[in-house]
């Protein structure tokens, strides 16, 4: 691992559950407003995983993580979960 692999690590955490929220709230990946704010966390993610010697795609499982841990507590997290995979999955492509 690199240097700042706990910085990496951290921001993956972190932005793997706003952009998890962000979905499952209704916000979409676009090119202005909100939908750019979730787009640029999405590929900051990436980038930060790539950084981590990550090379497929692993959104999905992060996101799948947030929505096993907090589901409970965020119904809306399970009940868009279909919605919250689909689009990361995209975006990831």
């Amino acid at each position: 691992m690199y240097e700042g692999a706990s910085r990496s690590l951290r921001i993956l955490a972190d932005h793997s559950r706003a952009v998890t929220f962000m979905l499952a709230d209704g916000i979409r990946p676009g090119n202005e407003g909100r939908g750019y704010v979730l787009r640029r966390l999405i590929r900051r993610a990436i980038m930060h995983g790539h950084l981590l010697g990550i090379s497929e795609p692993f959104m999905r499982r992060y996101a799948e993580a947030v929505i096993d841990i907090m589901g409970e507590h965020y119904h809306e997290l399970v009940d868009q979960r279909a919605l919250v995979i689909k689009f990361l999955e995209s975006e990831e492509e």
